[in-house]
């Protein structure tokens, strides 16, 4: 782990100073769990949780992310069974994600009024209650902040829940849009919405703000975007 938070920024373990960062960094995705460095010679340094420490029951890593296989499978499956399967457990996640990123905004807290519901709670009684295995489980989630080079080139191609908090600004491109994400100087990626798409997308002006995605990561080079399915996968909230 090369990221953990600090405060209400986040540190790399090259820039960790022990006067300053010592017993104050913490999980990059919840902000709850403590992390510790590591220092071995001839190693670069890096980032390990401490013996014991939990992580917050919304976090990511508090449970083990289901396989990709399982999704995959999901996403080809041609069954309405298979379908609302997926439906939900994307609905859960970015739920999950960004609510997750509001708690830690607010100190910690997650009142009600605040938690991001994605599906009505009347068609959330009529799924088939088989669907409901897969309420507490997590796809692979990372925080945006952890898009480095390493990570990127062993998730390329994969399905997985990018969240967290960028500069987002959006470029018309024919008939079609291309959203920006600036998470710091170093990670940035782009989403693009196909004119099918952008009749149900609404964003008005370029923003700082929470965001959850599910989607597939595809490298081209230098460049990182993300596909989706459709806009209902893909979550901006102020």
């Amino acid at each position: 782990m090369n990221t953990v938070r600090y405060k209400k920024g986040f540190v790399k373990a090259d820039e960790y100073n022990s006067k300053l960062h010592f017993d104050n960094v913490y999980c990059p995705d919840c902000n709850t769990a403590k992390v510790k460095i590591v220092r071995k010679a001839e190693q670069e340094p890096y980032f390990e949780f401490v013996a014991d420490s939990e992580h917050d029951e919304l976090c990511p890593r508090a449970t083990k992310a289901i396989d990709q296989d399982i999704i995959k499978g999901l996403l080809q499956g041609e069954l309405k069974n298979e379908m609302s399967k997926i439906n939900f457990l994307v609905n859960k996640n970015l739920e999950r994600a960004i609510n997750l990123l509001t708690k830690i905004e607010n100190g910690g807290k997650l009142e009600l009024e605040d938690e991001l519901e994605l599906m009505p709670q009347k068609k959330q009684q009529l799924i088939d209650k088989r669907i409901r295995e897969y309420n507490k489980q997590n796809m692979y989630s990372l925080n945006a902040v952890e898009l480095t080079p390493t990570n990127i080139d062993a998730l390329n191609g994969e399905y997985v829940v990018i969240y967290g908090v960028a500069g987002i600004s959006k470029a018309t491109v024919g008939d079609s849009m291309k959203l920006l994400f600036k998470v710091n100087q170093d990670v940035r990626f782009s989403v693009f919405l196909a004119p099918s798409q952008v009749q149900y997308f609404v964003f008005e002006n370029s923003k700082i703000a929470k965001f959850a995605i599910f989607g597939r990561l595809k490298k081209a080079g230098k460049f990182l975007n993300v596909e989706i399915r459709s806009t209902r996968d893909l979550v901006i909230k102020d």
